[in-house]
């Protein structure tokens, strides 16, 4: 499966990214358990730009046929002005096929 991210700043930031990218399958309508979580330092080539406004990729892992996986974000943005962790952000369930 592929998960598709895209990170965009206020302007230029010295550092752009993922800073965790957490993989979920739903068990029952509407809850969740955790699989695995990957975070940006592990592929900072896929995670992270630097000296650029926004990031964007794909992330893709093996889904097991049937489930319904979302995955849960925290984006990572640094300046000259300091850095900072964006709030837990959740896609839409995907079925795998």
């Amino acid at each position: 499966m592929a998960v598709s991210f895209g990170v965009f700043g206020t302007d230029t930031m010295d550092k752009i990214g993922v800073y965790s990218l957490r993989i979920e399958s739903e068990i029952a309508p509407n809850k969740w358990i955790e699989e695995f979580t990957v975070y940006g330092s592990s592929d900072p080539d896929t995670f992270y730009a630097m000296d650029t406004i926004q990031h964007g990729g794909d992330f893709y892992f093996d889904g097991m046929p049937g489930v319904k996986y979302r995955a849960v974000m925290v984006a990572y943005a640094k300046n000259a002005s300091g850095y900072e962790y964006s709030k837990e952000m959740a896609c839409t369930g995907r079925y795998c096929e």
